[in-house]
């Protein structure tokens, strides 16, 4: 037994100085990142989160995986699904219906956070090898950190059930909202108690991956823009905006979903 133990201490001197104080590091930044992402969930943190994706991101310990000068897109610290990224605009916007899609630092910040997404699934096959990722941004009572921040995720959740199952199918119904930018009706094959399907007017696209943000940059903008004054009528206490490729009426397109509520099916 004290052999054992004398051989283990004598194996740890051993090892590289630069090897201990690695792991040490590593340690350490794992720790600060949960009791960060700890604070950043309470209503303090307010105050202080958006100034600091705005002004001081690049000292977050964070494990990024893009960062410009306008988003910054990192591993989730707690994944709820297999794959789970956060992409957040490095702009001091607390909610989804605060954003000003009229002001051009706002709107480039949340376009970036479009393109960022389809740079991460093209570069990560992992993700469109899952079947069922989406994009989605949380509002309400879903929405735990004051910082508006989008979700990149794929495969099953913790629960073991894929965010959005591959054979499932959307069906458009009543018309709530057209205009030469998009369309919004109701889900006729609804998921929750609230679900809304958002078209926007832009060519059918064979994935999501291939929408160009910058060529569509105006109907995007304006369609995002339909959207929050729809949530403004709405006055959910909580939804969620969910982007993903669906298959409606046998059109590949790029879709957006609004759903609150609970499980309907």
């Amino acid at each position: 037994m004290n052999d054992n133990l004398d051989n283990a201490a004598q194996e740890q001197q051993d090892l590289p100085e630069d090897s201990l104080e690695s792991e040490q590091d590593m340690n350490v930044k794992q720790a600060l990142k949960k009791v960060l992402f700890g604070i950043a969930r309470t209503p303090v943190s307010g105050y202080f989160i958006g100034f600091a994706f705005e002004h001081l991101s690049n000292i977050i310990p964070l494990n990024r995986l893009v960062s410009t000068d306008r988003v910054v897109a990192f591993e989730h610290p707690s994944h709820f699904w297999d794959e789970h990224f956060l992409l957040v605009p490095k702009k001091s916007i607390r909610r989804f219906v605060d954003i000003d899609f009229d002001q051009p630092a706002q709107a480039n910040a949340i376009l970036d956070i479009f393109s960022t997404s389809q740079a991460l699934l093209i570069e990560n096959d992992v993700l469109i090898q899952k079947g069922n990722f989406a994009l989605l941004v949380n509002g309400g009572s879903y929405q735990d950190v004051p910082q508006v921040h989008f979700h990149l995720a794929a495969g099953a959740a913790k629960e073991g059930v894929g965010f959005v199952p591959n054979e499932y199918r959307p069906l458009p119904g009543r018309i709530i909202v057209h205009n030469d930018n998009c369309s919004i009706v109701e889900n006729a094959n609804p998921q929750r108690e609230v679900d809304y399907i958002v078209t926007p007017s832009i060519p059918p696209v064979s994935s999501y991956t291939g929408v160009d943000f910058r060529i569509h940059r105006s109907i995007v903008l304006k369609t995002l823009s339909s959207v929050q004054g729809l949530l403004h009528q709405l006055e959910l206490p909580a939804f969620t905006i969910i982007c993903t490729e669906s298959d409606i009426q046998n059109t590949n397109s790029f879709n957006l979903r609004i759903v609150s509520g609970k499980r309907v099916s």
